[in-house]
């Protein structure tokens, strides 16, 4: 449940929103750093007027989140995009258990907000109104309009519904799923708008008013339109009122151009009156948020091989703004429009003939009747019978390796080696993606250990900051004097530790034999993992062990149904893969040869060797028996299999993985989806 709530940035926007719900009775406190605001607001109330009667409200105000006292429910974000990198790591520590920052902020924030905070602590919002900062402790409300708020992919959640509750306490609010659709909207016309605003000084009526920035305007959102196209972004077949359907918003050619102009105006017939923020911070000597709206769909383009000739131009003006070589004039628009950039086709059809002029048509099309060309038999044959939908589930178990037991600085100067270091790096990964963790500890020199007390450090904390619920702890009970000091850990955290790996045969790194592992020690620890209730994770280095673990563990009866294995293939030594058809063919044949011993097996991979994301990757695409990957810096220190470059910590590292399950589909599972795959039973914390 909500109940303490702040807003980080207290300008229009977040000073309005905050003062009102304070108002209404929610328990809210602006942070803000300005000083002569807090002076001000501390002596005489927050001074709101335009559409909110003329008032002062006596909002509580802070310049750190500290001096609150507090932890906080929810935090609202209206700092600018530009402020993020300092301002979002400043709130984090002061977020409760289950608490989360709304971004109210402009443009698409979204890439940025999941690095910094990890996912499981940002939801999407935006503001339909608009609102001036007039001088310091006084703003005015210049439109009116809903807030908006919702999961960034996917449909809302329990958080967002609590969220759009305390909101209504002062605004009217809307839930939408998949936010990254409204987004979008928003940027097709704040760009379009507020760029043009930016270059030549105008309100967004000036430049409805204006012919050539109309069609400069037009031409940025068609250009953004054509990014959102590559990227696949799910437009619903229906507009999303206020918005017409995104097309309608975008023109090719004189002819389609006075439809879009109308419908433009059409959806900014009440907003006239708007001065985009970006032209005000540049009115102040501010940098501006240009790089979160003309110059994020200049980025997206480039990165998707998209061409945004005027989103570029009109970002490139306004840094140049910025930087003082240019001035805020209409004129220029005309510059632009000297560049040609202003002018469509007079027909579409046009362009495309002229690009494809040298193009012969070949296709022998059939001429069917009109019956059957209208009928789904005409496009059936092209998708049928050999389009089958794959089943390949969603979630994919990440299990974060920060640290081992042998890499040390000489390989990796950037090697995580003390508890502490294990554990923030530990948490960044878990609240990036990671459902789990594997645990080494090392000594005061950096050596592998198995202190009891040491292990202590790092787990405690993690249980205490993330419950049983939220994280599935995996132990590393190896390297031990003698067999009853190995298992030493295995019975301390018998409690903590749901899975454990389970080496399968004697193990060469290199040319050193790294684990001296023999079938009566497997066996033995085997036994104790399953007596004490924790999963053993039977670990291949090769294919040989494969059958080690069925003739060992499987066919005597010690390890339990579900099977559960894990590939660390890469290494030298360790199934050395050196190219990547070596890479697949690792996969392929294991997996086939741990199906045969039964179907329902389960199967992670390792972030093995040079090929280690490259790996996850495949495991990823690879599908059932692959459930998930362990990553991290223990079992690699190369990022990618083509150069030196090393890992420079593990976060990073589960981040590029995160976003590569996104571009497949997929997504990191939860501990408790972990769990249920693995055949383990759920946990819920006592709430």
């Amino acid at each position: 449940m909500i109940k303490k709530v702040a807003v980080l940035g207290a300008g229009a926007i977040g000073g309005i929103t905050g003062a009102l719900l304070y108002e209404k009775g929610i328990d809210v406190v602006l942070i803000h750093h300005n000083e002569e605001f807090i002076s001000i607001v501390r002596e005489k109330g927050l001074h709101i007027d335009g559409l909110e009667l003329d008032r002062y409200i006596n909002v509580p105000v802070v310049k750190k989140p500290e001096e609150a006292g507090c932890k906080f429910d929810m935090v609202i974000l209206a700092v600018k995009n530009t402020s993020n990198k300092e301002a979002v790591p400043s709130i984090l520590p002061y977020l409760s258990e289950d608490g989360f920052i709304l971004s109210v902020q402009n443009g698409i924030p979204e890439d940025e907000l999941f690095a910094l905070a990890g996912k499981n602590k940002i939801v999407s919002g935006m503001t339909g109104w608009g609102a001036n900062n007039v001088e310091p402790g006084h703003l005015t409300k210049t439109t009116g309009g809903v807030f908006e708020i919702g999961e960034y992919m996917g449909k809302p959640s329990k958080r967002v519904l609590e969220a759009a509750e305390i909101l209504r306490h002062a605004f009217e609010v809307k839930v939408i799923p998949f936010m990254v659709v409204l987004k979008w909207y928003k940027l097709f016309v704040n760009a379009s708008m507020s760029g043009m605003g930016a270059i030549s000084g105008y309100l967004y009526g000036d430049t409805l008013a204006d012919e050539n920035a109309t069609r400069l305007a037009i031409k940025i959102i068609t250009e953004a339109y054509d990014v959102t196209r590559k990227a696949d972004i799910p437009f619903p077949e229906k507009a999303l009122a206020p918005f017409p359907a995104p097309d309608k918003l975008t023109a090719r050619s004189e002819p389609v151009l006075k439809k879009t102009a109308a419908m433009l105006n059409a959806v900014l017939k009440d907003h006239h009156a708007i001065k985009s923020s970006v032209l005000q911070d540049l009115e102040k000597g501010k940098k501006t948020e240009i790089d979160y709206w003309n110059g994020y769909i200049s980025a997206a383009g480039k990165k998707l091989g998209v061409e945004t000739p005027v989103n570029d131009a009109i970002t490139s003006m306004v840094k140049e703004i910025e930087a003082g070589t240019r001035k805020i004039t209409p004129d220029n628009i005309k510059e632009l429009c000297d560049k040609g950039l202003h002018k469509f086709l007079n027909e579409y059809y046009e362009g495309v003939m002229d690009e494809y002029k040298d193009v012969t048509q070949c296709i022998i099309w059939p001429q069917p009747s009109i019956g059957f060309m209208l009928s789904d038999m005409y496009s059936r044959p092209f998708f049928e019978p050999g389009s089958p939908k794959w089943d390949i589930p969603k979630p994919f178990a990440l299990k974060i390796a920060a640290c081992g037991a042998y890499i040390m600085p000489s390989v990796n100067p950037n090697q995580p080696l003390t508890q502490a270091l294990i554990n923030q790096q530990v948490e960044k990964s878990i609240d990036i993606g990671a459902c789990a963790c594997h645990i080494h500890v090392r000594d005061d020199n950096g050596m592998h250990t198995l202190e009891l007390s040491r292990f202590h450090e790092v787990i405690d904390n993690l249980r205490a900051k993330y419950g049983k619920e939220n994280l599935l702890i995996d132990g590393c009970p190896e390297g031990g004097k003698d067999f009853l000091d190995t298992c030493g850990p295995l019975i301390e955290f018998k409690d903590d530790w749901e899975t454990c790996p389970l080496t399968c045969a004697a193990v060469w790194l290199g040319n050193l034999l790294f684990i001296p592992s023999t079938s009566k020690a497997t066996q033995g620890m085997g036994e104790i993992m399953e007596s004490v209730g924790i999963k053993p994770e039977m670990v291949c280095h090769d294919l040989g062990d494969i059958d080690n673990a069925r003739r060992w563990l499987i066919d005597t009866g010690i390890v339990k149904k579900p099977y559960y294995f894990r590939i660390c293939m890469g290494e030298p030594g360790w199934g050395t893969v050196t190219n990547p058809r070596a890479l697949m063919d690792t996969y392929r044949q294991a997996c086939d040869r741990i199906l045969e011993i039964d179907p329902d097996s389960k199967v992670m991979v390792s972030m093995s060797g040079r090929a280690g994301i490259w790996g996850v990757m495949l495991a990823a695409m690879y599908g059932p028996p692959i459930i998930g990957a362990r990553v991290g810096m223990e079992d690699s220190i190369w990022m990618r299999p083509f150069d030196d470059e090393v890992i420079k910590d593990n976060p990073s590292v589960v981040a590029e993985i995160v976003k590569g399950l996104e571009f497949l589909g997929r997504r990191p599972a939860t501990a408790n989806e972990y769990r249920e795959i693995l055949g383990l039973p759920k946990i819920y914390d006592k709430k």
